[in-house]
């Protein structure tokens, strides 16, 4: 769930967006892979989106790790935020092995330290590339 500044849990509020326009929606983390919605959604909108759905994603489930139960998650291990999971985000990890207590982007499983858990999470997403409209 993606929870709203104020701490709003029933949805996000874009103020700054043109009433009755379409806009595609992404998703992006300081570590994992980010995602863009397959399709525009207007605002205001009350409809949920759900990218645990790979229909709902551009690019499908190439770009979402199947977790076996009927859901999806983000791929973790885009360290360097650039659409991409390759060596580069290894060095990533390798520069920040062993920290603790820290907020960094080699922390894939997001609990502060920097782990052989975070490279467990990273090993299977080497050479994922990411749609081109969220790479640079």
């Amino acid at each position: 769930s993606v929870v709203d500044v104020n701490g709003s849990t029933e949805g996000v509020t874009f103020s700054q967006l043109t009433n009755n326009a379409a806009y595609f929606v992404s998703i992006k983390t300081r570590n994992h892979l980010a995602v863009l919605s397959a399709n525009t959604i207007s605002v205001p909108n009350t409809t949920v989106l759900d990218f645990t759905n790979p229909t709902n994603i551009l690019g499908g489930a190439s770009q979402l790790s199947n977790m076996g139960n009927g859901s999806y998650t983000l791929l973790a291990g885009d360290m360097d935020a650039n659409g991409t999971i390759t060596v580069s985000d290894f060095n990533f990890f390798q520069s920040e092995m062993s920290l603790i207590n820290a907020y960094v982007d080699s922390d894939c499983n997001m609990d502060k330290n920097v782990t052989v858990a975070d490279l467990n999470l990273y090993s299977p997403n080497m050479s994922k590339i990411g749609v081109t409209q969220i790479r640079y």
